[in-house]
């Protein structure tokens, strides 16, 4: 059964440096963390004081909580690290900030299209810029009997094809205009 060490407890095992099961139990569970004791243990001149301020830490904060917290704020892992967590239960859920940062890596970076034409942009019809919702909301307005949540270019087609059929006749907006003209 895996023994749970507290930050005390375990920065013993690795100062006192005998027990080489306790050792490898701790640099397989909390190898980021107990790598960190090790080097303060090694690059002290004297180890005591920095185990006098580690036996300042409660029991209750415990090995494994100071593992999660060490693993959440550190994005980029020492390539060390990704070799203990290998060796790790795969049935284990990997933190938060991991998961986030493995879907991060996965989703491909959008590809930016430039023109290079400068006679595309200047034929560039009124609906270019808007998006599908925009130009569903225009096929509203319009009256064209559609879909929602179809591609902007289906809209843009029907838009276009309206637009072609009704060319002759005078907008609404223009019949709103006459009433300013009534004498009353």
């Amino acid at each position: 059964m895996a023994v749970r060490y507290s930050m005390t407890d375990a920065f013993n095992v690795l100062l006192e440096n005998n027990d080489q099961e306790a050792m490898d139990d701790i640099f397989r569970r909390y190898g980021g963390v107990a790598r960190k004791m090790l080097r303060a243990i090694c690059s002290s001149n004297d180890p005591e004081t920095i185990k006098e301020v580690i036996e300042l830490v409660p029991e209750y904060v415990s090995m494994q909580k100071v593992n999660k917290i060490h693993r959440e704020l550190i994005e980029g892992a020492d390539p060390d690290d990704e070799e203990v967590e290998e060796e790790e239960p795969k049935a284990k859920p990997a933190p938060k900030a991991k998961r986030q940062a493995t879907k991060a890596k996965a989703k491909p970076e959008p590809v930016e299209e430039v023109d290079d034409d400068e006679d595309e942009d200047e034929e560039a019809g009124p609906y270019d810029g808007k998006n599908a919702r925009e130009l569903f909301e225009l096929c509203k307005e319009r009256g064209i009997k559609t879909q929602p949540r179809k591609r902007a270019t289906t809209y843009k087609k029907l838009l276009e094809d309206w637009d072609a059929k009704h060319a002759g006749e005078p907008d609404v907006e223009e019949e709103e205009d006459d009433d300013e003209d009534w004498d009353i």
